[in-house]
């Protein structure tokens, strides 16, 4: 039998291991495998295109973007019943209203499965992806919290602010679309010579240029080259607003090294865009700062009262010019909540500068001081983090540096002790907290909203599931029940850890509940080794480790540490200073 050459291109990281998994049984392929999604898919064909593959594999979208681009069969992955059947168990157990958003193949045959199984969701279907934005824009006017669909709506999803729920493609579909390529597979050749010489012109120019057709990334140069996939999301967006209005446009983005200029042009009386982007002069950056550019206002998940106020403060005070201080123990997600006010605001296209205080040494802090970042108007806004592990020396330059500005980024400071006992007792600047906690949040710890902690799990099963390809149908309801009796020191950032764990560690179909106990045992053990007192010592010995114990279960709140404790505050800091 002849052997057969085979490109496959997996939309999703997930698809390439079911791929892998299938590929075993169809020895008579020679098959190379490469992860991409829509125009990124036609873009590695392009590529190789002179690599003699007698057939491509791909699915969906993307598959009908390689068709445009070669002469060769393009067999289509489809969505299977049992892949429609998987990810409808899976979002059985999803609070809120939920809908299925996608092209007829997708949208027939989850129509079935839902009447099948009783299942009250919205179905949309969709002839093009540009109909997709839109459509996800009326959902969330409507209160929908839950999307499902193929890899465009999923990506679209995060855009307008909703959980997105990717439709995976299972062994069995896979192994169809393998049974398919079997019977029709022909030579491949075109477009190399043509794309080859749009290269060397572009590769002569110092700046990177990414070259686009439509909405199609056709071509970029050296200089761009790494630039392509770290900004595939905000330069799709720059080209659409070029190509609809017809105008240059011009926006800054941020890569891990430096800050880019970017300038998008419509080429007259065609439907090519070029994007130019030259690196801007930026200073080097100390230890535990660094920039970023944040594309989309990330999601808030939870239905608790406490998480509905704070989403109502976020679009209150984003748009306030002063400073906005965030406190709540570690983990529980105050760098999202910082980039959620941060591209809410008016300054949300420009990037947001963080600074790990507890990252920095006194030299570093210095050089931050004496550059232009409170001053800079290519800054958004400033996150500092965990400012008390500065010195009061710094704390009082910090302060002096503000002071003497008049315009700036907007201020976001975060931090995770409270604060008024450390200004009390002269360990944190009295004018700097005044002059920067005119708004305070507060965000509560996960113990406190475990109303909340269903939802949190669900969402992050939904964004596990498309990284991993696992062929998991949910939580069973007493695992997330023994999730929810345990009280996360760790809060929101411990909890993804353990989902992440679960869904590597799962077998089934369903994470079950000895998965969990299995998990959770050695932090309970933990925890149990943690809280034990060691008793060897003077009394006072011993009555100052329960102090800083009782201290650090009270989240270093040195008044409900002093009322559990039966003594006043300034008792209690005699007692830790003796």
């Amino acid at each position: 039998m002849k052997r057969i050459k085979a490109l496959v291109i997996a939309p999703y990281e997930g698809l390439k291991e079911v791929v892998q998994q299938v590929a075993d049984a169809f020895t008579h392929f020679d098959i190379e495998i490469e992860i991409g999604n829509l125009e990124e898919g036609s873009d590695i064909v392009k590529a190789k295109s002179h690599s003699g593959f007698d057939v491509i594999i791909s699915r969906g979208g993307t598959a009908a973007f390689i068709r445009e681009v070669v002469d060769i069969p393009v067999i289509d992955i489809q969505v299977s019943g049992y892949d429609m059947l998987r990810v409808m168990t899976l979002v059985n157990g999803f609070p809120g209203k939920s809908a299925i958003v996608g092209f007829p193949n997708i949208s027939q045959g989850a129509s079935t499965i839902c009447s099948l199984l009783d299942m009250k969701i919205e179905n949309l279907t969709i002839e093009s992806g540009e109909e997709v934005k839109a459509t996800l824009q009326q959902l969330k006017q409507k209160e929908y919290k839950l999307v499902i669909g193929d890899v465009v709506t999923f990506n679209e999803a995060k855009e307008v602010g909703l959980t997105g729920i990717l439709i995976t493609s299972g062994v069995e579909a896979v192994t169809a679309a393998f049974q398919d390529a079997e019977r029709i597979y022909h030579q491949l050749d075109q477009m190399k010579a043509e794309l080859d010489t749009y290269k060397t012109i572009i590769d002569k120019d110092q700046r990177g240029i990414i070259v686009f057709k439509g909405e199609k990334l056709i071509q970029h140069n050296k200089m761009a080259e790494k630039i392509v996939h770290h900004f595939k999301e905000e330069t799709k967006q720059l080209v659409k607003t070029t190509l609809t209005t017809k105008k240059e446009q011009t926006s800054i983005l941020q890569n891990e090294e430096t800050l880019l200029n970017v300038t998008s042009t419509p080429i007259q009386d065609s439907d090519f865009c070029v994007l130019y982007l030259e690196a801007q002069s930026k200073q080097a950056l100390p230890e535990g700062v660094h920039w970023e550019y944040v594309s989309t206002v990330p999601a808030i998940a939870g239905t608790t009262e406490h998480v509905e106020r704070l989403r109502e403060q976020i679009n209150v005070f984003s748009n306030e010019p002063f400073p906005i201080w965030l406190t709540g123990e570690k983990g529980t997600g105050k760098e999202l909540i910082a980039k959620a006010i941060h591209k809410q605001s008016t300054v949300g296209h420009l990037p947001i500068v963080i600074m790990s205080c507890d990252a920095m040494s006194e030299k570093e802090w210095a050089s931050v001081l004496e550059g232009n970042y409170f001053s800079n108007p290519s800054i958004g806004s400033i996150y500092v983090r965990e400012p008390h592990k500065l010195t009061l020396d710094s704390q009082k330059k910090l302060f002096q540096r503000l002071q003497r500005r008049t315009v700036g980024p907007r201020l976001i400071i975060s931090t995770s002790r409270m604060m008024l006992d450390l200004v009390e007792n002269g360990q944190f600047d009295h004018d700097l907290y005044y002059f920067l906690s005119k708004v305070s949040l507060h965000l509560a710890p996960l113990r406190e909203r475990k109303d909340d902690l269903s939802e949190l799990v669900h969402l992050y099963l939904s964004q596990f599931h498309a990284r991993y390809g696992k062929q998991l149908a949910g939580i069973r309801p007493e695992a997330l029940q023994e999730l929810s009796d345990y009280d996360w020191p760790g809060n929101i950032d411990q909890l993804i850890q353990m989902v992440e764990q679960l869904i590597l560690h799962s077998s089934s179909y369903y994470i079950e509940m000895e998965d969990v106990r299995e998990l959770l045992q050695p932090l309970k053990e933990q925890s149990v080794a943690k809280n034990n007192v060691n008793y060897v010592g003077t009394l006072d010995e011993i009555e100052k480790q329960i102090i800083k114990q009782v201290l650090e279960e009270e989240g270093m709140n040195q008044s409900k540490a002093a009322e559990r404790l039966g003594i006043n505050r300034s008792t209690l800091w005699r007692k830790l200073k003796s």
